[in-house]
């Protein structure tokens, strides 16, 4: 009895990526490998490197026209203070279709690359 109790439980994980497979949800592994496995409890910035990626096609950027009262590369204390709390490597912020203000934590910058997660959503909208 306890022989096929344990060989149920050592086939359950195979089951379960013979199922994922099967029905096409291959990726759920891929993702489980490329962040539990690599130490991360969740998603992090930094994982676009262990994914497949491809270049969207785009118009001639523009840069953000500076806004009149730009606060340049310097925020207050309590914001960044706030930042290094919660793991925040950017800000930026647009007012009225302009550049109020934009800082970035070291050693990312302008031209780093990380997943954008909802980000995204608010440039779009």
């Amino acid at each position: 009895m306890l022989k096929k109790l344990l060989l149920f439980i050592l086939a359950l994980p195979v089951i379960g990526v013979a199922l994922l497979s099967i029905t096409g949800h291959a990726y759920i592994l891929t993702a489980l490998s490329r962040t539990y496995l690599q130490g991360h409890p969740t998603a992090n910035i930094d994982d676009h490197q262990f994914f497949d990626t491809r270049t969207i096609a785009a118009g001639n950027a523009q840069p953000w026209e500076p806004h009149p009262e730009a606060i340049g590369a310097e925020l207050p204390a309590e914001l960044t203070a706030f930042m290094a709390e919660n793991d925040a490597v950017a800000f930026v912020a647009i007012h009225n279709g302009q550049l109020f203000a934009e800082y970035y934590v070291p050693p990312y910058d302008a031209q780093s690359r990380t997943n954008s997660f909802s980000m995204a959503k608010t440039v779009v909208t």
